[in-house]
């Protein structure tokens, strides 16, 4: 009988085995970039979605209502419910904006909760009466994915279990000259809605709705000292001041505390810096100017109730080199952080700065937030 050899198996040897994993980490090594590439690419484009329907949301009230929503002051509430004066002309365009963003459900959430008491503001978390507020509600249509602070309290499309106000990565243009929030003399589509309204319709700017922005994007504040989401105060902005005053507070992507300038790291609560409180028309909320340039700081006054009525928020993002903008047509497109944006150390010399009507002094930039400007120029980037 014959005895069949057995064949033998060879191990790996350690150091093949050390290969082989050093090969496989390598490739991941390789791999990784592209696939983060790959996953910002997603969320970027979300984000271009979200901003897409929110212009399309604002030129339906447009259309409905023969104006943008108003930044503050909007007439819709004048007679709405118990609302004090101070509280209602608070509100912002956004809370304005959810019949025209299949969200009418939280629009009469808004009015219902007004109409419960006199001094319902829009950063109240409060439920009243039965009556929860509105504005701890967390609409998707907000929120950037690729802002890690723009998930801070609720689910999205839910309200906040902790009683935290909802956010926004979304704001609206109110022009190139640093205002109070609620003054009238606006140089963006975007206007006091009271008397001496300045707010527009999309088919009557005179600089032309295709080129003049409607919105941008703007990260949520982290109270910390990075350029893009911190708050530097106690700088010496007003209106027709130089932008070199803003972007001189900043070095190395960072916020620079020194000259009387300190950096907001700590306030009376999480909801009272950039972006989050959708509901709130004040500057620091639901606004941006085209001053300082794309991802360039954001700066305030010499506190932060202050700061909120005379914040100058940048246009911002986390997608690398710049942010989104819609223009008034509804259009939707990415703008760098190195476009023009004038001399920085121009300024309006005019006594009433808030007046001024002549072309922007901020370059290209300043002359995509002007609605009459009557600047000509080309984006090229």
């Amino acid at each position: 009988m014959r005895s069949r050899a057995r064949g033998t198996r060879r191990a790996f040897t350690l150091i093949e085995l050390l290969v082989v994993i050093a090969i496989i980490g390598v490739l991941v090594g390789l791999l990784l970039p592209a696939i983060q590439s790959a996953r910002e690419a997603g969320r970027r484009n979300a984000c271009t979605n979200n901003l897409r329907q929110l212009a399309q949301g604002v030129l339906l009230y447009d259309s409905a209502k023969r104006i943008f929503p108003p930044a503050c002051f909007n007439q819709d509430y004048k007679n709405q419910g118990s609302w004090s004066g101070d509280a209602r002309n608070r509100v912002s365009w956004i809370s304005a904006s959810p019949p025209f963003l299949e969200e009418r459900e939280l629009y009469d959430r808004v009015i219902a909760y007004s109409k419960v008491g006199p001094n319902r503001y829009p950063n109240d978390a409060t439920p009243l009466n039965g009556a929860a507020s509105p504005y701890i509600r967390q609409p998707k249509v907000l929120v950037c994915p690729s802002d890690p602070n723009a998930f801070p309290n609720a689910a999205i499309n839910g309200d906040s279990t902790n009683g935290g106000l909802g956010v926004t990565n979304y704001r609206c243009n109110r022009g190139d000259i640093w205002m109070d929030w609620w003054w009238y003399e606006w140089r963006g589509p975007f206007g006091n809605g009271g008397t001496g309204s300045c707010g527009l319709r999309s088919n009557r700017i005179p600089d032309g709705s295709s080129k003049t922005l409607m919105l941008a994007e703007g990260v949520v504040g982290d109270l910390g000292t990075n350029v893009r989401g911190g708050l530097a105060i106690g700088v010496a902005i007003a209106s027709g001041a130089a932008p070199s005053v803003c972007t001189s507070v900043a070095a190395g992507g960072q916020l620079v505390a020194s000259g009387g300038v300190s950096v907001v790291t700590t306030t009376t609560g999480t909801s009272d810096t950039l972006g989050r409180r959708w509901g709130d028309g004040e500057s620091l909320f639901t606004a941006f100017y085209t001053v300082v340039p794309p991802n360039g700081p954001n700066c305030g006054i010499s506190n932060i109730d202050s700061t909120s009525m005379w914040a100058v928020p940048s246009a911002s993002s986390y997608h690398s080199g710049g942010v989104n903008v819609a223009w008034c047509d509804g259009a939707v497109r990415f703008v760098t952080d190195t476009i023009d944006a004038g001399n920085p150390s121009a300024k309006i010399t005019q006594s009433s700065p808030q007046k001024y009507t002549g072309p922007s002094l901020w370059g290209v930039w300043g002359a995509m937030g002007t609605t009459s400007g009557g600047e000509q120029y080309v984006l090229d980037q």
